[in-house]
């Protein structure tokens, strides 16, 4: 009897030891919208009711909290237990975690299409409002169909003062939030206070050190820019909504964002978030802060006020197989804090809102932690970058980036930054970077600045390989401001509006090494530079850098690169062919190569023919009739294949 007490204690032991180490499930909770919270919650028939019990509940390791699929639960879900697992149950559509508050005041109206409702407890901000599940837009002025939504002031008296001409004061705007555009990169919302005549003047901010002449600014959020359907503001001083509707919203569901953030991991470890849809948070989606081992996948994250995900101070996370859409700031942060955060077969799409302008966002996915991953995702759409890799030994490799700069320039598909933080180590490679271009109105420059990979600031150590970049207005592969040890290698660059590959006023001695690179445009422009080399007056070829093999391809014209170099004590700025560009730096500049073809003005133009491959399988394209070489020369007729994540520039060599 005294054996058998022993070895059940032991037993006992060896049955605790092994469920702690395996972090063996504890207790399933079951949340339904249907449930009560003063259930069990331990069975889908006792089921909790709401996030409020979620939150006010004591976890172990290895506890689960399901979701009911196709049920809406609202308010915020704050997580800070250890190895826990938040799922769904059951069929249909992701559970919805929402931050929507149904207006229930009576709506009334005040005339001209435009009603009103006073909401009770006055919250500081409403940044989204919702008719139906549909995006209402906030009031502006002008609207988006004048100058692309923008006016614009001829000069300035200091920072927060400027003149615009034809402005008057029939329409008195003091009081009203303003988004000043003040560089390419840069807009801010603004509280303007004081408006007479033809000047305004605003509350001074540090993100505005300073006015250009000629850039845009609107008003927001006001009654007086209400002029069109769906149009709404938030009077915060008398807790007011105003709303531009042709029928009565009584008969609508109105909701408004109130909810600042509604999922938040914090001081948390091994936590799992998987098949949920986080929608309508005031400023943010999911915060990830302090934790270590957090994952979040096959998610969505919609209509965020702000960002759509935030890891703050954490590390060895991962957000996977999950879509971001319509944030109006940014879609995905990791902070500089960070580290070993991966990113993987994200959609990332329709960032930022002009509307809501904060300086330096519109961002897809902004990694500023070291040691991160960034792959197989696809960004589309947004308003400044589409990634920004901003970190030590960063990985971006096979994403899609479709759509960027569309509200802000000076930026690119894929961007570095070493004042940001340490870019040394940073590979990035067989992306494809596509239609970069920014809508005018609002400011530009001598040319356009939505650019493809675009490596600026400091940036050192970075190697950019076997990428594709096609279609953007700016240049293709932009280097600017720069330290050394960058590799550009084996990459595509097609049909840029400014230049299919451009390098600018380094910041120390650069040494490039750019090899293998297929460099083609099909302008026939004779202005047009497919390789400039800028402001670097001060280095000799030597200095410079290493340019061996690349193909630097124009048809129509055989000056096709640019370069500022150092002769003696002479500063050269020349135009020059590949061919003589060799000559004055035969040790440096190595057996680059021209164009296969020679075509004239009036050449179609479909005798250039682009592929390119996003799938992870070799994809075959039919060719027109007759014989197409590429830029190596070799020939090619019928049909192509064409690579996982690259591409191929075909030439029709047939008499045209």
């Amino acid at each position: 009897m005294t054996v058998n007490f022993y070895l059940s204690k032991i037993t006992c032991l060896c049955l605790f030891i092994f469920i702690s180490a395996t972090g063996i499930a504890q207790t399933t909770y079951y949340v339904s919208a249907t449930g009560s919270d003063q259930a069990g919650g331990t069975s889908e028939a006792s089921a909790w009711k709401t996030l409020k019990k979620v939150n006010r509940t004591a976890f172990r390791p290895g506890d689960r909290i399901l979701l009911r699929r196709g049920d809406v639960f609202y308010g915020q879900l704050r997580i800070a237990s250890n190895k826990l697992i938040v799922d769904a149950y059951g069929k249909g559509q992701k559970p919805i975690i929402s931050g929507a508050e149904l207006v229930t005041n009576t709506w009334k109206h005040r005339g001209k299409g435009i009603w009103e409702v006073q909401i009770g407890n006055k919250p500081a901000q409403i940044n989204t409002l919702f008719k139906n599940e549909v995006p209402q837009p906030i009031s502006r002025y002008p609207d988006t169909d004048v100058n692309n939504g923008y006016l614009n002031f001829e000069s300035h008296e200091s920072a927060n003062k400027f003149t615009d001409k034809d402005l008057d004061d029939e329409i008195n705007w003091t009081g009203t939030d303003m988004i000043v555009r003040s560089e390419l990169w840069r807009m801010e919302k603004v509280r303007v206070l004081n408006h007479e005549g033809q000047i305004i003047e605003f509350k001074q901010v540090k993100s505005i050190p300073r006015l250009r002449d000629g850039f845009g600014y609107f008003f927001v959020n006001d009654l007086k820019a209400i002029n069109q359907e769906g149009e709404w503001a938030y009077d915060q001083a008398i807790g007011k909504i105003y709303l531009y509707s042709a029928i009565d919203p009584n008969k609508s569901r109105i909701t408004v964002s109130l909810t600042d953030t509604l999922v938040s991991v914090t001081k948390a470890q091994n936590v799992t978030l998987k098949n949920i849809k986080v929608m309508y948070s005031g400023k943010l989606g999911i915060s990830v802060s302090r934790s270590s081992g957090v994952i979040i996948d096959n998610a969505e994250i919609l209509y965020s006020g702000g960002d759509g995900i935030v890891f703050n101070s954490s590390t060895n996370s991962a957000l996977q197989n999950t879509l971001i859409a319509d944030a109006n700031w940014s879609g995905v942060v990791s902070t500089k804090s960070s580290s070993h955060i991966k990113f993987a077969n994200n959609i990332v799409r329709n960032i930022g809102n002009p509307a809501y302008g904060k300086s330096k966002t519109f961002i897809g996915i902004d990694c500023n932690s070291s040691f991160s991953e960034l792959l197989n995702n696809k960004v589309n759409n947004t308003g400044y970058a589409g990634i920004i890799a901003c970190g030590e030994n960063n990985l971006v490799r096979r994403n899609i980036v479709d759509g960027v700069c569309r509200i802000l320039e000076d930026m690119g598909g894929i961007y570095t930054n070493n004042n940001i933080n340490n870019t040394s180590g940073t590979i990035i490679e067989e992306n494809i970077v596509m239609n970069s271009s920014c809508l005018p109105g609002g400011g530009a420059g001598e040319h356009s600045l939505a650019n493809g990979i675009y490596l600026d600031n400091r940036s050192q150590g970075v190697t950019v390989r076997n990428n594709t970049v096609a279609f953007v207005d700016g240049s293709g592969i932009f280097i600017h401001s720069t330290l050394r040890d960058n590799k550009i290698y084996d990459n595509t660059s097609f049909q840029s509006g400014y230049s299919e590959f451009y390098i600018t006023n380094p910041d120390t001695l650069p040494q490039y090494d750019v090899q293998r690179n297929i460099l083609v445009s099909n302008n026939p422009a004779e202005n047009h530079l497919v390789f400039l080399i800028g402001k670097t007056n001060k280095y000799t070829f030597h200095e410079i850098g290493l340019f061996k093999n690349n193909h630097i391809i124009n048809p129509f014209h055989a000056k096709t690169v640019k370069v500022n170099y150092k002769s003696g004590i002479k500063a050269e700025l020349k135009r020059l062919s590949v061919e003589e560009w060799e000559g004055l730096a035969a040790n440096t500049v190595i057996d680059n190569r021209v164009s296969p073809v020679k075509y004239t003005a009036d050449t179609p133009k479909d005798a250039i023919q682009f592929f390119y491959n996003t799938t992870n399988s070799v994809q075959k394209y039919s060719l027109a009739k007759g014989l197409f070489v590429d830029a190596k020369n070799k020939e090619y007729m019928g049909t192509v294949s064409v690579s996982p994540y690259s591409s191929l520039v075909l030439f029709k060599k047939d008499k045209i």
